[in-house]
């Protein structure tokens, strides 16, 4: 029985950290049967040559689409279909094509067709030319010369000729030489197209010869010490070309195929990592273990083992099962964990890519300010905890005392002033630390002329003053007598979060209440820009950035705006794009381009790049949360940035992103064909392959109406991917869509279509049939990562044409510009 689950993939459980040997940090997305899977058991897991996830289950086989599983199980009453349903193994056939998966099942071989989605039972021939049954096949691979290999569990080994249909068998009785027993736990398929076959309850190795029909065999055990593997559980070859073993006391065996050597590595205690099940290489120099007991890493430089989670904590983000059954590493990165229990606990490529800074013993955990000393220490402020310094060298990350009377100050401005360190607080006025001595001298409303005890910005600017922003105004600070004056009044919530300076001898001042502020030096006048003077622009300004000529202003509600100094121009940069009305906590300039903490995740924007000039990284991607802390990031002098939430730091290198983004290509696919609302069926006369693989469709008649569902197999990203298709020879334009976030499959319908000779991307010659309609294959339908947390360079893909890459994004219609019209206002005297 075939069946479509919905998976509400925004509503998948995301999970917290999780620390992996090779010092990445980690989190899971879980799949599990409330997602659509058939059984949470998971047995195999394999990803086809149109990018499909496939997954082997105890009770069916289910292939996913980065949105829904598709599930596939027996049904009597319709021919064609699986007739067991626990399936073990997984292979595409790659010879004479890539369209049939073969299954093992644990009765046997079934050969999946995508072209009719149909199932065929192979049945296995043994010596005697008997069919063998109730065969439970633990491992396939597929060879170059046209050969699929059956491995079972009891009954030995088995190579199919696809050319000439036949079946030799080899077991323990007949190759003692070659096979422990005629338990098969792994095939693998070498770089060099070589087939390596392990059998349990040994230690034996073979090789396949084809010149002469035998195998050449190795005993598993190290060479100078002569110590040999427990029993074979699994296999797996390493970029390097070197093949891993496992053995079920969790001991791995390097064997260098240029030496023929074996190499023993063993952890101190092998029981408490238990049997290895499965096993990838996670990244070159790390070998990721799946076992009874949880995911352990072992890193082939050092040669140590570590346990990266033992599965037990079930909640919070941790693995959700100890039982480990199957790994497997999609093309984009991406690494999908089998349990036996808790379904597929996924991880995404991007999430490596973020680094979480744990708060050290007694600092806080709501991070709200960064600066960086001449050393290269951040200086951490929090609302809960006070201030800490981090050093990124050392990672150490401890508190420090500002006030020996209130350790835990509400920290919201951190400045460095040569060895001054100024701190402003919630509360507690502002304090100024010698960096060297560490004495500190307190500011207060007393004696000092600060106008209010909440200081939330302090700036030096290129003249030497030093300005400080507050909850009612903004004031001046004089070295000299070491007092603070109001330069401009505010009133009562006015929070001045933010000040800079452009090249034009103007200071900016940023409000939440009364917007933007500008100061000029030349005329000593402050000027409100406000909302209210017809500038378009929020009273609400959080945060700000100077880029040439260019000012860049973060509000709340009205995006991100750009104000042209020189042409007196205000702009609002997202008006045509899905983030015009989000709140921009913080800007933080890399080169081109801004990284921008929101009240909707980390938003990468490369001004007039067009759609494609937002990628978007949430939660999904490995942040700690969604919606950032107002002012709270900073680009430090090695180029990493740091970002504060309420619950820690996110640290990251920019151009580790810009290197996925341009490695990154999504494939499309598409699931359903209607016709006047009904699903076409493959049954020869309308389709005669799924739509997948249909090269072109007839339709008769002089009105046509059809609609088609498509998908780009986006799993690190699944509802953050913008999508633009065209019709040839009937749409004018590109059509956008995806743009709300929310919607996986994505639905294209024509009503009225005229007779014609259309196609899905390139033109055609029109007019061909005088009543009926071509479709031609394939469509140009490209997913742009517009709103993705990565770049989506796309093309549909079809079986019998090369995948075709449109450029497909147009720039946006530019916001409307305006006059700034400001309001002048005399300073405070």
């Amino acid at each position: 029985m075939e069946s479509r689950v919905k998976c509400a993939v925004c509503a998948v459980v995301m999970c917290l950290v999780l620390r992996a040997g090779n010092g990445m940090e980690h989190k899971f997305r879980y799949y599990t049967d409330n997602s659509g899977l058939s059984s949470n058991t998971i047995q195999c897991l394999y990803q086809d040559d149109k990018g499909y996830v496939w997954v082997g289950t105890a009770d069916g086989l289910d292939r996913f689409n980065s949105y829904d599983f598709t599930n596939y199980r027996s049904d009597y009453r319709r021919r064609n279909t699986l007739e067991n349903n626990c399936i073990y193994s997984l292979c595409g056939e790659g010879f004479p094509n890539g369209d049939r998966i073969w299954v093992g099942t644990s009765d046997g071989v079934y050969i999946f067709d995508s072209k009719d989605e149909s199932f065929v039972h192979l049945p296995i021939l043994g010596s005697d030319g008997r069919e063998r049954r109730n065969l439970l096949v633990y491992s396939l691979a597929a060879d170059v010369a046209g050969n699929m290999w059956i491995g079972t569990l009891g009954d030995g080994l088995y190579r199919y000729s696809l050319k000439s249909g036949t079946f030799e068998h080899y077991n323990a009785a007949k190759y003692p030489e070659a096979f422990s027993s005629d338990v098969i736990v792994k095939i693998v398929l070498d770089h060099d197209n070589n087939i390596w076959v392990a059998s349990g309850g040994g230690s034996l190795l073979s090789r396949y010869n084809p010149e002469n029909n035998r195998f050449s065999t190795f005993r598993v055990e190290d060479t100078l010490t002569r110590e040999p593997i427990s029993r074979i559980s699994t296999m797996c070859q390493d970029s390097f070309g070197d093949i891993w073993i496992a053995g079920y006391a969790c001991e791995l065996y390097k064997f260098e195929l240029s030496r023929l050597t074996f190499t023993c590595n063993r952890p101190e205690d092998g029981e408490a990592y238990g049997r290895v099940r499965s096993m990838i290489e996670y990244t070159p120099g790390i070998i990721m273990l799946g076992t009874d007991h949880g995911l352990v890493n072992f890193n082939t430089k050092n040669r140590s083992f570590e346990h990266v989670d033992n599965g037990t904590t079930n909640r919070n983000g941790r693995l959700n099962d100890k039982f480990i059954h199957s790994i497997l590493k999609d093309r984009d990165g991406g690494v999908w964990i089998g349990t036996y229990f808790g379904g597929i606990n996924y991880l995404s490529p991007l999430s490596s890519l973020f680094t979480l800074i744990e708060a050290g013993e007694g600092c806080g955990h709501i991070i709200s300010k960064f600066c960086e000393d001449p050393e290269g220490n951040i200086w951490i402020g929090s609302d809960d905890g006070g201030l800490s310094l981090y050093n990124p060298r050392t990672g150490s990350y401890t508190p420090v005392a500002v006030d020996p009377r209130d350790r835990a100050l509400n920290i919201h401005a951190l400045t460095i002033d040569g060895g001054w360190l100024w701190v402003g607080t919630y509360g507690d006025g502002l304090y100024r630390i010698d960096l060297r001595t560490r004495q500190m001298k307190h500011f207060t409303q007393a004696g000092t002329g600060l106008d209010n005890l909440d200081v939330y910005s302090v700036f030096r600017d290129s003249r030497g003053q030093l300005w400080i922003g507050t909850k009612m105004g903004i004031c001046r600070y004089d070295d000299v007598s070491q007092t603070i004056t109001c330069a401009f009044g505010l009133g009562h919530n006015s929070d001045v979060v933010d000040i800079c300076e452009d090249a034009r001898g103007h200071l900016w001042f940023a409000s939440l209440g009364k917007g933007l502020i500008r100061y000029g030096f030349d005329d000593g006048r402050f000027a409100l820009c406000s909302h209210d003077s017809g500038g378009g622009l929020s009273d609400f300004v959080s945060c700000l950035a100077v880029e040439g000529d260019n000012l860049w202003i973060g509000t709340h509600g009205c995006g991100l705006c750009r104000y042209d100094i020189a042409a007196d121009t205000l702009s609002r940069e997202f008006d045509m794009l899905p983030y015009g009305n989000c709140a921009v906590f913080q800007i933080v300039q890399n080169g081109g381009e801004l990284w921008l903490t929101t009240n909707r995740g980390l938003l990468k924007y490369s001004p007039g790049n067009g759609p494609q000039s937002i990628y978007k990284f949430t939660s999904d991607d490995g942040l700690l949360a969604n919606i950032f802390n107002a002012n709270s990031g900073i680009k430090s002098s090695t180029g990493h940035i740091y970002i504060g939430c309420n619950n820690g730091i996110n640290k990251f290198y920019p151009y580790d992103f810009t290197r996925r983004e341009n490695s990154a290509k999504l494939s499309v696919v598409f699931p359903d064909f209607k016709l006047f609302n009904r699903s076409v069926p493959v049954d020869g006369r309308l389709l005669s392959n799924t739509i997948d693989c249909q090269r072109s469709v007839r339709l008769r008649g002089r009105k046509m109406s059809f609609s088609l569902d498509f998908i780009a197999l986006n799993f690190s990203s699944p509802l953050r991917t913008v999508y633009r298709y065209r019709l040839e020879n009937f749409d004018d334009k590109w059509i956008t869509t995806g743009l709300d976030e929310g919607a996986g499959v994505q639905h294209v319908s024509y009503t009225n279509l005229p007779p014609n000779r259309c196609r899905r991307g390139g033109w055609l010659a029109p007019w061909s049939w005088p009543t009926a309609c071509w479709l031609c294959w394939p469509w140009r339908a490209a997913a742009c990562g517009c709103a993705a947390g990565l770049a989506a360079r796309t093309a549909s893909r079809s079986p019998r044409s090369p995948a075709r890459t449109s450029s497909t994004c147009s720039k946006p219609r530019s916001a409307s510009s305006r006059r700034w019209p400001t309001k002048y206002v005399r300073p405070s005297r």
